[in-house]
């Protein structure tokens, strides 16, 4: 993450009520292969959460559409309760029905730990379940499922979903509640009985962070585009929805960021380290609305272009945690390749901070001699650099570009201000120099330029007070 945001509250409590729910509802399937709607309402009125609207839990999740008999999301459950795949695969003295039991209540509850995992301040350790789809990367307490798979594989299947079938299922109900999210999820799911949709997230995201207008992974793109009353935004899985479904609506799993970073994250596992194909901890990489940040903790050396190898490096601040932020840098260049699509915009990059410069400066070189004002450059990009920093967030790769100014202030201005550098030798000042020479022949064109789209706009508006007048005759 180059940015902290913030999650809105309402947002963590109404998806939080709702992945608690699915977890309660899960709970209750696994512990049976005849599931009833009755009976499911019974339990849920047993906790803590759902107490109060267990019915109108029940009723929603039942409920029809269109010439549909049932509702998917209760066949899901039927199907995650009572299929059994897989049972061949069992060894033992335990009958075989229970022993598939036991392996779908073990995944429920490893679902939930990961649930509360994630809601945890300061999450530490890993997720318990996750479903690539390769057998030696699942958790080793699935038994059957690994047997099951590898056997699909082994057979080439061409099968979408080459789990068991109540698997599949179990995968099936928890996302269809994030498909659900882009329409309504009905109120009924709900405490306050009020329903919930992808506006609702994206509204209260805005709202939380007013000042932030890139997204928050990459700082090359706004996160959004507003169309009428709407806002349209890529709502990122920042952990895979396919590899973990359980946290298809968790709060802290979904980031309204830009459709380059989604479409570079793709299906790509944080968690699962190739190199050393061993599984990560949350400790090992940033994570949404969590303190911690590359914006935060580092700073930003620019590619040297006196060097063959012209690479972006990054530098904390506090040497304490240097590896850790290294290591969550290292994460963050696999997953959605920051800082390498900086460094392929390195030269737009450049051109942008020297357009910059020189808009930030025209008045001034205008109106005084700075040839020889080292001192007086200095002081103008300072100020040019304060007002990056307040930028950040809210103009697109403002990061690397202050940084790119902070290193331009270190490396030609500062020696040249400080007398160990003559201001012939030094790039910087000859390009300013040159600019000097430039506008100041240029003065009367740009003015020119000015005025004639002023005008433009003047006779616009004077054309449309007039039509106004006409209309009111």
């Amino acid at each position: 993450m180059i940015y902290t945001v913030n999650l809105p509250p309402e947002t963590e409590k109404k998806l939080g009520e709702l992945v608690r729910l699915q977890m309660a509802i899960l709970e209750y399937a696994a512990s049976t292969t005849t599931p009833e709607q009755q009976e499911l309402i019974r339990y849920l009125e047993q906790n803590e959460y759902e107490a109060v609207h267990a019915q109108r839990i029940v009723h929603a999740l039942c409920r029809t559409s269109g010439d549909r008999e049932t509702s998917v999301r209760w066949e899901y459950l039927l199907t995650f309760a009572s299929n059994m795949d897989g049972e061949e695969y069992l060894i033992g003295n335990v009958p075989v029905g229970l022993a598939l039991q036991a392996e779908k209540q073990r995944i429920v509850e490893s679902m939930k730990a990961d649930m509360n995992l994630l809601f945890d301040p300061a999450p530490n350790g890993g997720f318990t379940f996750f479903m690539p789809e390769i057998p030696n990367q699942l958790p080793d307490y699935l038994t059957v499922t690994k047997a099951y798979l590898q056997a699909k594989l082994d057979a080439g299947s061409r099968q979408d979903c080459k789990f068991p079938q109540w698997l599949c299922a179990l995968r099936e109900f928890l996302i269809s509640y994030y498909e659900l999210l882009g329409t309504n999820i009905p109120g009924g799911y709900f405490i306050d009985n009020e329903k919930h949709n992808r506006q609702h997230v994206l509204n209260a995201y805005t709202n939380a962070n007013p000042e932030q207008y890139v997204c928050a992974i990459c700082d090359e793109h706004s996160f959004r585009t507003i169309y009428g009353a709407h806002q349209l935004s890529d709502l990122e899985h920042y952990f895979p929805k396919s590899i973990y479904p359980h946290l298809a609506c968790h709060p802290y799993n979904l980031l309204p960021i830009c459709g380059s970073c989604n479409q570079i994250h793709s299906n790509k596992d944080s968690l699962w380290d190739k190199t050393s194909r061993q599984r990560r901890i949350l400790n090992d990489i940033f994570l949404p609305y969590r303190p911690g940040s590359i914006n935060a903790n580092t700073i930003m050396r620019p590619p040297d272009n006196d060097a063959e190898d012209q690479v972006i490096s990054f530098h904390v601040v506090h040497l304490s945690i240097e590896a850790e932020i290294q290591k969550k840098i290292r994460v963050l260049q696999e997953i959605y390749r920051i800082p390498d699509r900086w460094q392929e915009k390195n030269d737009e990059i450049g051109d942008h901070l020297w357009r910059r410069i020189r808009q930030f400066l025209a008045d001034d070189l205008l109106m005084v001699d700075t040839i020889n004002s080292p001192e007086f450059l200095q002081r103008r990009l300072h100020r040019l650099l304060a007002y990056l920093s307040e930028d950040r967030g809210k103009d697109p790769l403002t990061f690397p570009t202050l940084w790119r100014l902070t290193q331009m202030l270190i490396d030609e201005v500062d020696p040249v201000t400080d007398g160990s550098v003559a201001l012939d030798q030094s790039a910087v000042f000859q390009e300013i120099i040159h600019w000097i020479t430039t506008d100041q022949q240029r003065v009367a064109q740009l003015d020119a330029i000015a005025k004639e789209l002023r005008d433009k706009a003047t006779e616009v508006k004077w054309r449309g007070r007039a039509t106004d007048s006409q209309a009111n005759l």
